[in-house]
């Protein structure tokens, strides 16, 4: 079984995420309450952005171990996905209570309180996420958060920023061209 789990892992890694979860549905049929089984299922769902079908599985995981960092941080975003951003917070600031230098986490945050209209602590959140990715010179915020760069401009001009909108679409479009 171990290298039968090796090969949907190898399907996630490499973003096959459809045939990951026929794979996983075979060996989850015989264990739906399987703690891995879950989460790998819950990712598979995730890729392929069945949200709900990958909450019910990270909710199944958090009820087998409610301190797993991965599990809440996936039930934040999942939260934020369907538009139930209370939930989204307490799962966020639980991440970050269990891991307070993950970005998503705060990532997670800054997008529901956005959503929410509170955009000062959206912009509190979304530039800690910025300065855990490297900061805004970093290729490192600019090739792995593309989300997060649309946010932050988004929640400048929310809050009527243009100056310093203008100054970050500059850095964006410098760090591109």
């Amino acid at each position: 079984m171990n290298s039968y789990l090796s090969k949907i892992i190898d399907l996630l890694n490499s973003g096959n995420f459809a045939k990951a979860e026929i794979e996983v549905r075979r060996l989850y049929k015989d264990n739906p309450f399987s703690f891995d089984l879950n989460k790998i299922l819950g990712l598979s769902c995730l890729g392929q952005r069945k949200y709900n079908a990958a909450l019910k599985c990270f909710e199944r995981c958090f009820q087998k171990n409610p301190n797993d960092f991965e599990t809440i941080l996936n039930l934040g975003y999942l939260f934020n996905k369907i538009q139930f951003y209370e939930q989204s917070i307490e799962f966020s600031q639980k991440a970050i209570a269990n891991n307070n230098n993950h970005p998503s986490a705060y990532q997670n945050l800054a997008d529901s309180y956005f959503y929410l209209n509170l955009y000062e602590k959206a912009e509190t959140n979304a530039l800690k996420a910025i300065e855990l990715r490297g900061g805004f010179e970093s290729r490192m915020f600019f090739d792995s958060a593309e989300e997060l760069v649309g946010l932050y401009g988004d929640i400048l001009l929310a809050q009527k920023k243009y100056e310093e909108y203008a100054s970050y679409a500059k850095k964006i479009l410098s760090l591109t061209y």
